[in-house]
């Protein structure tokens, strides 16, 4: 029934379901300037420090 939503142009009508989408897009534009420049932060996870360091560890013990 999303269809109904949209003129025939298009665009979508305004309703309380456009009402949602302008919200949940206006946070989301929000959520991305706060996090931009932040990726090294955000996507620095344990589980792939673990896997380098036992690589390292590895390779150290193979050279020896």
């Amino acid at each position: 029934m999303a269809y109904k939503e949209f003129d025939d142009a298009g665009r979508m009508r305004r309703s309380g379901y456009y009402e949602r989408v302008v919200d949940v897009m206006e946070e989301l534009v929000k959520t991305t300037l706060l996090l931009r420049g932040r990726t090294d932060y955000l996507t620095n996870r344990h589980s792939e420090r673990n896997e380098v360091a036992v690589k390292a560890i590895n390779r150290q013990i193979a050279k020896i």
